[in-house]
């Protein structure tokens, strides 16, 4: 159901944040109790999630669910893939590493 996917979102960690929102397939807002299996996903499988705005109700459960998250936060596991980390090239090295060298420049011609 979609609540239940709605449920594992919250726990996920790059996820748990957000709050308020709906989810839409083929154009349509899904109600929260739609089964995942009644709907077409062989012909258009991706379900969207859609941000909602924040009325004063979901606005304290969104503040709720932040103060949760700082006593208790979600865990990485190991099992979790991460992007590959970027690579930089030699002259984004040269440049970060010569404005490095420049402001310790500039910090030492302020205190003379």
């Amino acid at each position: 159901m979609v609540f239940e996917l709605r449920e594992y979102l919250s726990t996920h960690i790059f996820t748990c944040l957000h709050t308020n929102f709906a989810f839409e397939h083929n154009g349509e807002v899904l109600n929260e109790y739609t089964e995942l299996a009644d709907l077409d996903l062989s012909s258009n499988p991706k379900i969207f999630m859609k941000p909602c705005k924040y009325d004063e109700k979901s606005a304290r459960a969104h503040i709720k669910r932040v103060i949760s998250l700082l006593e208790t936060p979600c865990v990485l596991t190991n099992n979790m893939r991460y992007p590959p980390a970027r690579k930089e090239s030699k002259s984004g090295q040269r440049s970060r590493s010569n404005s490095q060298v420049s402001a310790e420049e500039t910090k030492d011609a302020k205190a003379q």
